[in-house]
């Protein structure tokens, strides 16, 4: 059976522009470790879902990546409260960080609030690049949540004169951070760090599928161009955003949605409203705990669309042989220019 066109052409562009935001994950052997936060507030029936779907969804996206070493752990398994209360406890959870976590590519997941390592890696982070001022707040009056991003203060929306409960949200904010791996005891070391944090659950989970989904790491590649900067390893370990998720649905009249935001609700718009340069990467309804052949697809697209390049440039080097062997110039000039056009089309599609 053919596969279409379309899908060809569209998917396969995402998963090739997608595998170049994943490309070193797991590389000379590293695992991937992902680190979610624990479960703080069990009368909240959200709190801890949108990061095991995260879970779900970047644990499928390596395997699909052939990554086969990834690890799953809880915060207080590395940091038990113990250990935190030590007398020299900065010193020793930096060396238990830099143990357990300095030789991987690290996943964290929630934020400052919920998850110690996070509050812990961004205080670090923060030292390098004093101007980094994002993480997820707490209201001193009340315990609502909120993002800070660059100083500015992003707040969860709930529909007019209901209450302020997960079942009435309308939009969440979460942000992505991609840095080096900053608990590596090797200085150079090209491991990585993705914190993935919300305001609530929504934030978390709409932070994941923007980073770990082909939709949204295309997307978001592909807005540096097909031609990606010289610099291009650099930049991708030094990428950060804010995102904004909603639900798909009626408008009132207001502007807001007159759907709450659920997790079960598949309708959802994710997009990316800081820094500027990403304003305008959108995904709507991304794959939500892809299975393995949902994200194969994506690959196989890729695949096909490369081998078709691949088997074209084999036909302009068989037409140069078949002119150089029986000295046929137009032969060869033909191939030589069949082959350079094709390389140029290639190199503008990948």
């Amino acid at each position: 059976m053919f596969l279409p066109f379309k899908e060809v052409k569209t998917s396969g562009s995402l998963w090739r522009y997608a595998k170049r935001l994943w490309t070193g994950l797991g590389e000379n052997n590293r695992p991937v470790i992902i680190v979610a936060s624990d479960v703080r507030n069990p009368n909240d029936p959200a709190t801890g879902i949108g990061e095991c779907r995260a879970s779900a969804l970047i644990t499928v996206c390596c395997g699909a990546l052939g990554i086969r070493k990834v690890l799953l752990t809880y915060a207080h398994e590395i940091l038990p409260e113990e250990l935190l209360k030590a007398p020299d406890a900065e010193r020793q959870v930096l060396k238990v960080l830099q143990d357990q976590l300095g030789h991987a590519d690290v996943v964290l997941l929630g934020s400052g609030l919920t998850n110690p390592i996070t509050k812990i890696a961004l205080g670090r982070l923060s030292k390098k690049e004093p101007l980094l001022k994002i993480d997820s707040e707490q209201f001193v009056n009340d315990n609502r949540h909120c993002i800070l991003y660059d100083g500015v203060v992003y707040s969860t929306k709930y529909r007019d004169g209901q209450p302020e409960t997960p079942f009435n949200m309308i939009a969440d904010y979460g942000y992505f951070l991609i840095r080096p791996n900053c608990f590596a005891a090797e200085p150079g070391s090209s491991a990585r760090m993705i914190i993935l944090g919300g305001a609530h659950t929504y934030g978390t989970q709409a932070a994941a599928e923007m980073i770990f989904t082909p939709q949204g790491a295309g997307e978001i590649v592909a807005k540096f161009g097909r031609r990606q900067p010289k610099d291009w390893s650099n930049t991708k370990e030094s990428l950060t955003g804010l995102v904004e998720v909603s639900p798909r649905g009626p408008i009132e009249k207001d502007g807001f949605p007159a759907v709450p935001l659920r997790l079960i609700q598949r309708e959802r718009n994710i997009r990316v409203i800081k820094p500027a340069e990403l304003s305008e990467v959108a995904v709507s309804n991304p794959t939500i705990s892809p299975t393995l052949s949902q994200l194969y697809e994506y690959a196989t697209y890729g695949l096909v669309r490369k081998l078709g390049f691949e088997s074209a440039s084999y036909c302009g080097i068989l037409i140069l042989t078949f002119g150089l062997y029986y000295h046929n110039f137009a032969a060869i000039t033909s191939g030589i220019v069949f082959y350079a056009v094709l390389r140029w089309i290639h190199k503008r599609n990948m």
